[in-house]
């Protein structure tokens, strides 16, 4: 996807964006996608990365009408930091991403512990899965944005006298 002179791929890397829909396990009974991200299943076809250069806003899927204050801004496809658009307050992050839909974040930096984040669905750069909480949320593209120049407080400042929380063309 183009925006504003920057590349977003992501989502595998594929040329077309695509759902992914994970197989389905049998044992005693079927299990759902959602339930097999939930017990650490992965499907062995998604090809990372999953994440690109590039900032996403960070919600959580069940919540009507979410705030969208929280991003996370992707350096890399292997580092980055959140950022607050209310307190301004973030943590960098390093990441690790895995072919079969998992990525490994490490809060704070690459020594520290990982937060298994596991991909349920990735189409048009928009990212959904789960972290180990079991809470399923979404990671949806900024368009237009740079990442090294990115502020939240900012870019919701100047998205609520345009009306517009979630995309911006003028930033």
């Amino acid at each position: 996807i183009m925006a504003a002179g920057m590349m977003l791929t992501g989502c595998g890397s594929t040329s077309k964006a695509e759902s992914i829909t994970r197989p389905t396990i049998t044992s005693e009974s079927e299990v759902s996608a959602g339930e097999a991200a939930v017990w650490g299943k992965t499907a062995k076809s998604l090809k990372a990365p999953y994440f690109a250069r590039g900032v996403y806003v960070y919600y959580a899927k069940d919540v009507e009408d979410p705030s969208k204050e929280e991003f996370y801004v992707f350096e890399s496809e292997n580092s980055g930091h959140t950022d607050n658009g209310v307190t301004g307050v973030g943590t960098p992050f390093d990441i690790i991403q895995n072919d079969g839909g998992t990525v490994e974040f490490h809060f704070g930096g690459a020594d520290e512990e990982e937060d298994v984040f596991t991909v349920t669905s990735c189409k048009n750069g928009t990212v959904t899965g789960l972290f180990e909480d079991g809470n399923e949320v979404i990671f949806e593209p900024v368009f237009a944005t740079d990442p090294g120049k990115f502020s939240a407080e900012e870019y919701l400042e100047g998205s609520r006298t345009s009306g517009n929380q979630t995309f911006r063309s003028d930033y």
